[in-house]
C-alpha cells in the first residue's frame, strides 16, 4: 500500500524478507507525465526532454485539428455465433 506521495505504507510479512525490502527499495519511481492531443504520456526516464519537443514539427501541424476535442461519431457493434 502507498500514500499519496508514493512511499510505501505497508509490507506483507516484513520479517520473511530479510531486511530485502527497505524504504528505499519499496518507494515509487518518480516519473514525467505529460498531455498532449487527448492523450496522456508517461515517460521513465528522469532526463528525458519535453513531449512537446519530442513530437515537433507533428504537433504544431496537427494542433489546429484540436485532437483533444475529437470524439467518434460512428461505431459498429457485430455478435458473431
Amino acid at each position: 500500500t502507498y500514500d499519496l506521495n508514493g512511499k510505501n505504507t505497508y509490507v506483507l510479512d516484513p520479517d520473511d524478507w530479510k531486511g530485502a525490502l527497505n524504504a528505499a527499495r519499496t518507494c515509487l519511481s518518480e516519473l514525467k507525465v505529460d498531455a498532449w492531443g487527448g492523450w496522456a504520456y508517461i515517460n521513465m526516464d528522469p532526463d528525458c526532454g519535453s513531449l512537446r519537443e519530442f513530437l515537433e514539427p507533428a504537433a504544431s501541424v496537427l494542433d489546429p485539428f484540436e485532437l483533444g476535442k475529437m470524439r467518434y461519431k460512428w461505431r459498429q457493434w457485430a455478435v458473431y455465433p
